[in-house]
C-alpha cells in the first residue's frame, strides 16, 4: 500500500461522502480504503469530539459513560 494508493482511496472516500446518492457497494471494500478511512476521517472525529467534551468539562458537565456505537475507528472512546 503506497501513498498514491492511501490518496486515491481518500479521494473516494470524500467523492462518496459528498454524494447525494446512495451507495451501492460497500464504502470500505479494501484495506487501502480502510487505512485512509482511519488516516482522512479519525483526526477530524477525535478533534471534534475531543472539543465537545472539553467545552462540555468547562461547563461543570462530566459524562459518566459514553457509547460508542463502532461505527468506525474508536475515535469517539479515545476523545473521550
Amino acid at each position: 500500500m503506497g501513498e498514491r494508493d492511501l490518496a486515491r482511496a481518500t479521494e473516494a472516500l470524500v467523492s462518496r461522502y459528498r454524494s447525494v446518492a446512495p451507495a451501492t457497494a460497500p464504502i470500505l471494500a479494501s484495506q487501502v480504503h480502510v487505512a485512509a478511512y482511519a488516516a482522512y476521517r479519525m483526526p477530524a472525529t477525535y478533534a471534534a469530539l475531543s472539543r465537545v467534551l472539553g467545552d462540555l468539562a468547562e461547563r461543570g458537565l462530566a459524562p459518566r459513560s459514553l457509547l460508542d456505537l463502532g461505527g468506525g475507528t474508536g475515535a469517539a472512546a479515545w476523545a473521550a
